[in-house]
């Protein structure tokens, strides 16, 4: 290979590797922003109070009220009136 071949092959691949560099760069950005896109939607799911409701807010509105809990005991009694005449017939 001649000198002059030499020196139009580096001419040549100089650029080349200045554009397969900032190829790569630019991939690197893309992947970056696309991570910090995941990781806000799972900061914003963490973060969600109505899918990750914490214990005090879930007992107040899981446990049943004053209303509820009659109603309840009010079913606990009948059904242990029916018992006890089951009871009675065997």
């Amino acid at each position: 290979m001649t000198t002059s071949q030499r020196n139009i092959l580096r001419d040549l691949l100089q650029p080349a590797i200045l554009l397969f560099l900032i190829g790569v760069f630019v991939q690197q950005i893309r992947w970056q922003e696309k991570m910090n896109n995941r990781m806000d939607k799972v900061e914003e799911h963490v973060e969600n109070q109505v899918l990750h409701m914490p214990f005090d807010k879930t007992s107040i509105i899981f446990v049943p009220r004053v209303e509820l809990d009659s109603r309840m005991n009010n079913m606990q009694h009948s059904l242990d009136k029916i018992e006890g005449k089951l009871d009675i017939l065997k």
